[in-house]
């Protein structure tokens, strides 16, 4: 007797099988899918760490932004905030090298970030002493006083809020000895920074005004 198709038999032909994948193209996926988890990663410990920054705590701001560094070593962005907690710490060997990482990694379009990059990395380096290896092994435009004051300009005109940009502005000049430029800068950062750093820039400025009056006089 005929009992009809089973229910078990196909109503239709089953799909041809899946060709194998290669070694090489599951290693492809298998690191994909590595990277997308560290990146994921990487992201709540940035979060932990810039959450911990604000909240004071900065050896564990510290500590969850190394593990940051580590999931993702180029993200720029990360490297900044690491300096950051290094400068605040005191630690300014450490933080000049932070800064040079993303200076290596941040897009050099004159962005924001760049900026305050630039000019962070800049105070680090002064406060460590610029004839330390630690130093000339970092970027190009600190050594050479055309491509600092380049630098500077680009960096004031990105971040115009920032005193460590204004200051950076007003070393560059004064090393160019264009006293003029170097007391707008020292002046300007004297009006955006607090407390100790505020009373120095005054006082450079202040100096300056001195050493242009007496050029003036010598002129005339």
């Amino acid at each position: 007797r005929n009992f009809g198709r089973s229910s078990l038999e196909p109503s239709s032909p089953p799909p041809p099988p899946r060709p194998p994948r290669s070694e090489s193209m599951k290693r492809c996926m298998h690191t994909e899918s590595e990277n997308q988890r560290s990146e994921g990663t990487a992201e709540v410990e940035y979060q932990r760490g810039l959450e911990a920054y604000y909240a004071g705590d900065l050896t564990q701001a510290l500590s969850a932004l190394n593990n940051a560094c580590a999931l993702a070593p180029l993200q720029g962005l990360i490297h900044f905030q690491v300096g950051v907690i290094y400068g605040r710490l005191r630690n300014f060997g450490r933080a000049a090298l932070s800064f040079y990482e993303a200076l290596k990694l941040l897009p050099a379009d004159n962005s924001y970030n760049w900026a305050k990059a630039v000019a962070r990395a800049w105070d680090s380096s002064k406060r460590v002493g610029f004839q330390t290896v630690l130093v000339r092994n970092g970027p190009a435009w600190m050594r050479d006083k055309v491509a600092l004051q380049q630098v500077a300009v680009c960096a004031a005109s990105a971040s115009p809020d920032d005193p460590l940009v204004w200051e950076l502005y007003a070393d560059a000049h004064a090393w160019t000895r264009r006293h003029a430029q170097a007391y707008h800068g020292f002046w300007k950062a004297s009006q955006l920074c607090y407390s100790e750093r505020r009373r120095i820039a005054r006082a450079r400025a202040a100096a300056l005004q001195l050493t242009l009056r007496d050029a003036i006089q010598v002129r005339q």
